[in-house]
């Protein structure tokens, strides 16, 4: 109950760099770290790095069921910082780093790897950050996802067709990002529709389970920049054991086997 506002502060911050270093104990997700941290909630203060005290002590928002401090971290917002989405993805640094740059120099990226591999997941995390960047909502209307299949090839060479025209024409009416997942079925309706010339083009992302003939194409005439998302190496090859882990740090929580 006497706990001091700078003491609550750094308890929060070796709290936060003991959480990461348990998930990824060689590099704690590449460097995430105290610096990471924007804000923490108490209740209904909001604790900002060198804010002003609030006028109690950090127990007098303790009231009612109130008995939980989140974590607020640097994210898209903040002069698009990715710390947010590695935590989140828990996924290093340095790689989310490389996906965002090459998403930013080049705009359509491929994610490809086997099944199971969390490709989708990524591309919709990756779209999100780019669409929060952009100030924008994270909407159905800001991210156009596309299930592509053999039976669908039809249509989505229509709607990319239509992006296009757009993209010549009206480009603020288009999504920010589209998507396109299991793009291995349809690479080929690329041919002749948005050339890497079409700058005012949403970003593409597709996901792709296997390397074929055609990603060369999308490759040299399409401007996409090829992602290898394999079993043996990061991100997937210690992703199960992070999950796993923050699952296990939660449980711990929970139960109460885990000390301030």
């Amino acid at each position: 109950g006497k706990t001091k506002w700078d003491m609550l502060d750094a308890m929060v911050r070796r709290a936060f760099k003991e959480y990461c270093e348990r998930l990824d104990p060689l590099s704690s997700l590449g460097g995430l770290g105290v610096d990471c941290i924007w804000s923490y909630h108490i209740g209904e203060v909001v604790r900002y790095k060198d804010s002003n005290l609030p006028d109690l002590l950090p127990c007098g928002y303790l009231v009612g069921e109130t008995c939980n401090i989140t974590v607020c971290l640097k994210g898209a917002l903040h002069n698009g910082s990715v710390d947010a989405l590695v935590f989140e993805t828990l996924i290093p640094k340095s790689i989310v780093q490389r996906y965002i740059s090459l998403l930013n120099d080049h705009r359509r990226i491929i994610l490809c790897g086997p099944s199971g591999t969390g490709k989708s997941y990524l591309a919709n995390k990756l779209a999100e950050f780019l669409v929060l960047r952009a100030g924008k909502d994270s909407t159905a209307e800001a991210i156009a996802t596309f299930n592509v299949d053999h039976k669908s090839n039809k249509e989505l060479r229509g709607y990319l067709t239509h992006v296009a025209e757009q993209c010549e024409h009206n480009a603020s009416e288009l999504p920010s990002v589209i998507i396109l997942d299991g793009l291995q079925h349809a690479a080929e309706v690329f041919t002749g529709l948005l050339s890497a010339k079409h700058a005012t083009c949403p970003y593409i992302i597709g996901t792709m389970n296997q390397a074929t003939c055609a990603t060369t194409n999308l490759q040299l005439h399409h401007n996409f920049r090829w992602v290898l998302c394999a079993n043996h190496m990061e991100p997937v090859k210690g992703l199960l054991a992070r999950c796993l882990t923050r699952r296990l740090v939660e449980a711990e929580c929970r139960a109460g086997l885990r000390d301030s």
